[in-house]
C-alpha cells in the first residue's frame, strides 16, 4: 500500500498586483522579479539536500477593459539537474539589459552547480 505523498509547498512564492493591458504587458513589466526567483531557486539547491524546488508565481491582474481582478497562480518545478536554464533562458535577458554583474553572478552560480570550472562557457556579450 503505498501513502499519499506529503503536499510539497513552494520554495518561494511571487505575488504581484497590478495594472495591465495584458499578457505580454505584464509579462515584460515583472519578467526580471520573476527570473530573480529563478535564480533564488538554483542558489537554493546549493545549500539544500533537495532535487527539486518549486517557485509560484501568483498574480492579481487587471485589465483596463475590467473592473474585476483576475487571480491566476502558476507552478515552476525546478530540479537541479537542469542547470542549463540559467545559461539558456536566463542570462539572455539579464545580457539584452547589459545587466553583466548579474551575467557574472549567474555564470557563478552555474559553475558551482555544475562543478565545471575547467570547462569554457562562451558567453556572447554585445
Amino acid at each position: 500500500m503505498r501513502l499519499p505523498r506529503k503536499k510539497e509547498e513552494a520554495f518561494k512564492t511571487i505575488n504581484i498586483v497590478g495594472n495591465y493591458k495584458d499578457f505580454n504587458d505584464f509579462y515584460s513589466r515583472n519578467r526580471e522579479i520573476i527570473l530573480d526567483g529563478v535564480i533564488e531557486i538554483y542558489n537554493e539547491f546549493l545549500t539544500t539536500a533537495s532535487r527539486k524546488l518549486k517557485l509560484v508565481v501568483s498574480a492579481n491582474l487587471k485589465t483596463p477593459d475590467s473592473q474585476t481582478l483576475t487571480h491566476w497562480d502558476t507552478t515552476f518545478i525546478f530540479n537541479k539537474k537542469d542547470v542549463k536554464v540559467l545559461i539558456e533562458d536566463v542570462m539572455p535577458f539579464y545580457e539584452e539589459i547589459e545587466n553583466y554583474e548579474k551575467c557574472a553572478e549567474i555564470l557563478n552560480l552555474y559553475n558551482l552547480l555544475t562543478k565545471s570550472k575547467n570547462k569554457t562557457i562562451i558567453v556572447e556579450c554585445p
